[in-house]
């Protein structure tokens, strides 16, 4: 299941990672940031690999987001001069 889930979401990902500053794609992309879910699937916890899994992702989707537009926030107000 989780290699199939992958699959679809690969492709996905990688054009959101890659259209990301660079300092925020090397963290995010990290082998550290990684290393707990790989933990987990390794002694079989399916349970504490979905929760991390779920963290990981909503801690990516935070950090690859670009910052909201004037549009987005309702401030459309001019920059100052």
């Amino acid at each position: 299941m989780l290699v199939t889930t992958w699959r679809h979401l690969e492709g996905p990902m990688r054009v959101v990672v890659m259209s990301t500053a660079r300092e925020q794609r090397e963290l995010t992309m990290s082998a550290a940031h990684h290393a707990s879910i790989a933990d987990a699937v390794e002694r079989g916890d399916a349970d504490v690999a979905l929760a991390i899994l779920h963290e990981h992702m909503s801690s990516a989707m935070a950090n690859l987001q670009p910052p909201p537009t004037p549009q987005q926030t309702g401030d459309e107000r001019s920059p100052p001069p």
